[in-house]
């Protein structure tokens, strides 16, 4: 049975990008310098999700931006590893 998410492409005070977003077929999330891989090894070692944006913050890459991932960031990228090719994205 499919999911209906419900996803907003705004970025602070810089406006809503979903219109652009979608009509480049580009649905995604970005929370910093870390990649899907990275996620993924952080997921190996812990389901917590404190000690996950402790280890994506610890990163080379992300370090050099100045800020840390929050463990909000990865719950939301956690919840959007989850949407299936059978689910529906409502912008």
């Amino acid at each position: 049975m499919p999911t209906y998410w419900r996803m907003r492409l705004k970025a602070g005070d810089y406006g809503d990008f979903s219109r652009g977003a979608w009509d480049r077929d580009e649905i995604g999330i970005w929370y910093g310098a870390w990649t899907p891989a990275d996620l993924e090894t952080a997921s190996s070692r812990s389901r917590n999700n404190s000690e996950i944006a402790a280890d994506l913050s610890a990163l080379p890459a992300q370090r050099a931006l100045g800020w840390d991932v929050s463990a909000g960031y990865v719950a939301t990228a956690r919840r959007f590893k989850k949407i299936t090719d059978e689910d529906w994205v409502v912008l």
